[in-house]
């Protein structure tokens, strides 16, 4: 496939773009900073504003799909603003291009943890990472749930992230899980512990909502 990966420098961006190049695809990589990234056979590192819906049709066009992992900066002020003005922008560009396929990397806030309460409304998240969470909360249940002429993708990642190693077919095809190396990020609660765990990661460790569910 042809794919327009965007923040592909970002925390989540890296991960979707060293998988992308491992599974033989050839990626088109939207940044801030072109000289983060090596120009390869597979991976053409372009500088622009994937927020202006006019640039971003216009590299988008021809692709066969678009991930999107922008994200304004968790330490940017203006975080839950940018988050929202400027995600309808992307879905406007994307439409523009004319590409059917759009995969968005979100946040958990909005997953359910128990019946009628969202992760977001627990009180337990971090203070200081309610402006992104509930921006992306908002931007999927009053925006993108709308949204009925393209094909989207709404990934929710878990709150920990992990290097994961495929199973081999028989394995996969008998368990359904992948053999992960765990690391837990530093939370408002332990800032300083990071561990290293193996574990179990089945497809609950995740979770997607797309445009054919609604």
């Amino acid at each position: 496939m042809n794919v327009l990966l965007i923040g592909a420098t970002g925390y989540a961006g890296s991960a979707i773009l060293s998988e992308l190049v491992s599974r033989g695809h050839t990626v088109t990589a939207v940044v801030r900073n072109a000289a983060k990234l090596s120009a390869s056979d597979s991976v053409k590192p372009v500088e622009a504003d994937a927020t202006d819906p006019e640039v971003l049709a216009g590299l988008a066009s021809g692709k066969d799909a678009v991930i999107s992992a922008y994200n304004p900066g968790w330490k940017n002020p203006r975080l839950y603003e940018d988050t929202l003005e400027n995600y309808p922008k992307i879905v406007e560009g994307v439409r523009a291009s004319g590409v059917k396929r759009l995969l968005i990397v979100g946040g958990a806030g909005t997953l359910f943890v128990k019946p009628g309460v969202r992760l977001i409304d627990t009180g337990t998240l971090p203070a200081e990472w309610l402006p992104g969470v509930k921006s992306l909360g908002e931007f999927y249940l009053n925006y993108l749930t709308k949204v009925k002429d393209i094909d989207w993708v709404f990934l929710s990642p878990p709150a920990t992230s992990a290097t994961c190693r495929r199973a081999s077919a028989p394995e996969s095809t008998a368990s359904g899980r992948t053999t992960c190396s765990l690391t837990r990020r530093a939370t408002a609660s332990s800032p300083s512990r990071t561990t290293r765990s193996r574990w179990l990661m089945s497809s609950r460790s995740l979770s997607t909502t797309s445009s054919a569910s609604l």
